[in-house]
């Protein structure tokens, strides 16, 4: 009896290693896969894994890495956060991320809901078909990421630093995404769709100067709009047997022209002494002759103690964006 409960206890013992040693065998290829991303993990967590992961699909991602202008290209340095502790710059970014999501509310009221989770939040969009699949993932894994570093003790600062940069190109591509729904969804108010049955070009332009601070000065969100309000307009004409009423999109070169008025413009308010009594018409646009009779006005700008900043902006757009044709022409 004694010696049959001592042979039982030595098969249990020889067991577990032959179940794993048949297991090694049978995935090896997978097995050897996962060492190879965990060889430079951290644990408990395996942080270090998540971030390289994360990192690499973001990398991969062409339509977030596509290259375009970016908020923090035309932001005034006094705006930027002076933030050097790795790990609070990514919470930073995490908050920041949360706030732009919430930015969808006010395009639609679908996502006005505060109570509702961020996750969810993320999920609602990409259902909308406002965020991709991509965009979507990067998001709740960064989200999720940002959540641990808050949480952990024993951090590397260069991980968490890489993490930082991650959420920064994913808030960047958030926020061009955001501008182009923005600029989809103002398209349909008159100032926009006044006169485009007529070839009023000039009318958009006008537009685009007094609005392109919205936008955040970016042509490629402006392009990619037109793109899809012209599609959108093309499937209405076919439905409503009509020709359609197709916005031109204005080339790189006349964007500049815009941006230019539009700084000009700026400047007259900055360094005109004003008249109490001239003030109030001095804010509007004076638009310039060759553009003909723009059947439209507004404010320049509705705080006049923005003006500074604005044109800081313009400027910074203008710069970028003569870089961007001169290297485009040179090719």
């Amino acid at each position: 009896m004694e010696i049959a409960k001592l042979i039982a206890e030595f098969i249990g013992i020889l067991i577990w290693p032959i179940v794993i040693l048949i297991v090694v065998l049978l995935f090896k290829n997978q097995i050897s896969k996962i060492l190879l991303d965990v060889k430079e993990a951290e644990f408990p967590g395996g942080l270090k894994v998540k971030i390289n992961k994360l990192e690499k699909e973001i990398e991969a991602s062409e339509e977030i890495k596509k290259k375009r202008i970016s908020q923090k290209n035309i932001i005034s340095e006094n705006e930027l956060p002076n933030i050097i502790d790795p790990s609070i710059a990514t919470v930073s970014i995490r908050l920041d991320i949360e706030r732009q999501l919430r930015k969808f509310a006010l395009i639609t009221s679908a996502y006005s809901d505060n109570d509702i989770g961020v996750f969810e939040l993320i999920e609602q969009l990409y259902e909308d078909k406002i965020l991709s699949k991509n965009t979507r993932n990067g998001l709740v894994d960064f989200i999720k990421i940002a959540n641990e570093v808050i949480h952990t003790t024993s951090k590397d600062a260069n991980e968490i630093f890489k993490t930082s940069l991650i959420g920064s190109t994913l808030l960047d591509h958030l926020k061009y995404i955001y501008n182009v729904q923005w600029l989809m969804h103002n398209m349909k108010r008159p100032e926009w769709s006044f006169n485009i049955s007529r070839g009023g070009k000039y009318h958009i332009w006008s537009v685009i100067a007094s609005e392109v601070m919205y936008f955040d000065y970016s042509y490629e969100a402006l392009c990619e709009a037109v793109i899809q309000r012209n599609n959108e307009e093309r499937i209405r004409a076919k439905e409503m047997n009509r020709d359609p009423h197709i916005m031109e999109i204005p080339t790189l070169n006349e964007f500049i022209r815009i941006l230019e008025f539009r700084r000009k413009e700026l400047n007259r308010i900055l360094h005109t002494n004003w008249h109490e009594e001239d003030y109030k018409e001095g804010m509007y646009w004076q638009w310039p002759e060759n553009w003909g009779k723009i059947k439209w006005n507004t404010h320049i700008l509705s705080d006049s103690r923005k003006t500074e900043l604005e044109l800081f902006r313009t400027e910074k757009a203008i710069a970028i964006y003569r870089k961007k044709l001169m290297k485009s022409e040179e090719n």
